[in-house]
């Protein structure tokens, strides 16, 4: 494979991701709000503040652009929720749960446990692919130099707009007089 986009915000994630990615493919392209860039090459960055939902329309539009073959992302909620997201785009199944990634040159094979861990599936999907890996999958290595650092452009209408927070009033219950 020639072009592997990651997408992870912990600094664990974007080393195994990078590392494993940049054993899968030529160009490594990471999409992060984090501060660590692993083995990527290319980095886009967005600000932390903002959360997962309102980067899905710019994370899918550069999927897309790039010419990806494949897309990798660390298995967090934002990491389902981006891998979700551009594998519906794609008009790709995300392959969840990843334990491994293989590529045979006609597509990606991703295997993952199955029955409690009990049984290993092998899933074969055509390219582009998205897939959610588990932790631990690739070994994570040192960072491979300097990137090049973008910033992903999304717009104020592609998000959502925080209006306000509010504490959650408690109550309790007396069961001896229930």
């Amino acid at each position: 494979m020639k072009n592997i986009l990651a997408f992870a915000n912990t600094a664990a994630g974007v080393a195994e991701l990078t590392t494993g990615a940049a054993a899968l493919g030529e160009r490594v392209t990471l999409i992060t709000s984090g501060s660590t860039y692993g083995c990527a090459s290319i980095v886009y960055t967005y600000p932390a503040e903002l959360s997962a939902v309102s980067i899905l329309p710019a994370a899918a539009a550069l999927v897309a652009a790039s010419g990806a073959e494949l897309l990798i992302c660390e298995n967090s909620s934002d990491g389902k929720l981006v891998g979700g997201y551009c594998a519906a785009k794609l008009g790709a199944s995300p392959l969840c749960d990843s334990q491994g990634l293989d590529f045979d040159g006609e597509g990606l094979i991703s295997t993952r446990l199955v029955y409690g861990g009990s049984a290993i599936k092998t899933e074969k999907s055509p390219l582009p692919a998205v897939a959610i890996m588990n932790a631990g999958v690739f070994d994570a290595s040192a960072s491979s130099g300097a990137p090049e650092m973008l910033e992903l452009e999304v717009s104020a209408q592609d998000g959502l707009e925080l209006v306000g927070t509010s504490a959650l009033e408690t109550s309790t219950v007396n069961l001896a007089a229930a």
